[in-house]
């Protein structure tokens, strides 16, 4: 990777802290918002039988130490304080106690969430993204901020790797399947639209949904370019929205927290600099 384009990159971070930390804590506090719409907060969901479902270390340390029950207990106050700590982390920059509060208890909230749900979930890009404002120095915030993209590009890059090992790539019926549910639903509900008659016309067409397989594993495998130069992060935005598009209305598949990645491609630090007289 050229020494210029990691040195540029790392000065439109590192002279955009404050706004980078508004932007970012803005988007934090909408997607509570939209957790408390949608009831996915921790007072809303209760205590569900199917807990410590798919247990691994980290969710054992919890459980050993009592923190899943007493966490819990007191739902709701934590709920408050995690949201209060994004607003103060958005609107006091000058600060990282409220950021540091913030990583915790969306660390917590994360782990407490899977385990309620019993399932593993890779909405980890508001959880990855939240631990640079924990540092008040500019320079580690910096190289934290750049460690996130290069884990952006490494969760997508192995996803495509993962798939095409395990013969995901190959299988003709992958991409079919996960479409059928979707076409059930729509045609269950009598529900007519345009997008209804997209889903229909993939569900009678197997080929072209392994087609559309395919093409969704070649835009994240091309996020190993993000490991040899800044220069094709337009290339990666574009691709990742594209991804991210295209799984949502094929099979209702959104990890909307990862868009938080897309602030670390170097097309939004430019555009955030037009923007740092704001601030």
């Amino acid at each position: 990777m050229p020494a210029s384009d990691f040195s540029n990159y790392k000065a439109l971070a590192y002279n955009n802290k404050r706004l980078l930390q508004r932007i970012f804590f803005s988007l934090a506090f909408i997607s509570l918002c939209l957790n408390y719409n949608y009831h996915l907060l921790l007072h809303q969901i209760g205590n569900t039988p199917l807990k410590d479902s798919e247990i691994d270390v980290t969710y054992w340390i919890f459980k050993a130490a009592h923190l899943t029950q007493f966490i819990l207990t007191f739902s709701l106050l934590f709920d408050i304080v995690l949201g209060i700590s994004c607003i103060l982390s958005l609107v006091l920059v000058n600060q990282t106690l409220s950021c540091k509060i913030f990583f915790v208890l969306h660390f917590c909230y994360f782990i407490l969430y899977n385990m309620l749900a019993g399932h593993h979930y890779v909405n980890v890009g508001l959880l990855f993204m939240s631990f640079p404002f924990i540092f008040s120095s500019s320079t580690r915030f910096t190289y934290c901020f750049t460690l996130c993209r290069f884990a952006f590009c490494f969760i997508l890059f192995s996803a495509a790797c993962w798939k095409i090992a395990r013969g995901d790539l190959f299988y003709v019926h992958q991409f079919h399947q996960l479409v059928l549910p979707k076409a059930s639903a729509y045609l269950s509900s009598s529900h007519n639209s345009f997008l209804s008659e997209i889903i229909f016309f993939l569900a009678n067409h197997v080929y072209i949904c392994h087609m559309i397989w395919i093409l969704l594993i070649v835009l994240e495998f091309c996020f190993v370019l993000g490991f040899f130069s800044f220069q094709y992060d337009k290339l990666l935005l574009i691709n990742y929205l594209l991804f991210f598009v295209g799984g949502y209305l094929a099979i209702s598949l959104y990890n909307m927290e990862n868009l938080f990645f897309l602030l670390t491609l170097l097309p939004s630090l430019q555009l955030i600099n037009h923007f740092k007289s704001f601030d």
